[in-house]
């Protein structure tokens, strides 16, 4: 009687291991899954992030080649050349666009 008292206990501290190993196994798998929910996460901030920068810096580009073309504009006509280097630089330009040095 004491041997199957004691075959009963461990077939029952089996099925606890078991069940204990299962849920162990549940809690790794949520766990794995809860990773990659915010790699998903990080990753769409980052192409967010991305998407923001570019539309950024495209609006601060039209904004650069909208200010070129209003100084090309303004300074269209002859050019004035530099003493130093002999390089031709827009009008109304008070420094040279080759070597930098003062234009009078």
């Amino acid at each position: 009687m004491e041997l199957r008292g004691q075959l009963d206990l461990d077939r029952l501290q089996a099925v606890e291991r078991k069940k204990i190993e299962g849920d162990l196994r549940t809690m790794e798998q949520e766990q794995a899954l809860q990773e990659k929910l915010a790699e998903a996460r990080r990753e769409e901030v980052e192409r967010e992030q991305t998407k923001h920068d570019v539309e950024e810096a495209m609006y601060y580009k039209g904004l650069l080649d909208a200010n070129q073309a209003k100084k090309q504009n303004a300074t269209a006509g002859p050019g004035v050349v530099c003493n130093r280097c002999g390089a031709e630089s827009p009008a109304g330009s008070r420094f040279c666009k080759t070597c930098g040095e003062r234009i009078v």
